[in-house]
């Protein structure tokens, strides 16, 4: 049961990763177009 609970942290962190990259590529890529049009 502890490999299962280890693996699903490990998974859950990895998400949390790519979220926060995704989040920083749409803010950045978003906040570019954004400024161009001000």
């Amino acid at each position: 049961m502890a490999k299962f609970e280890i693996h699903d942290l490990a998974q859950t962190i990895y998400a949390i990763r790519i979220n926060d990259c995704l989040i920083r590529f749409y803010t950045a890529t978003y906040g570019n177009l954004a400024n161009q049009y001000l």
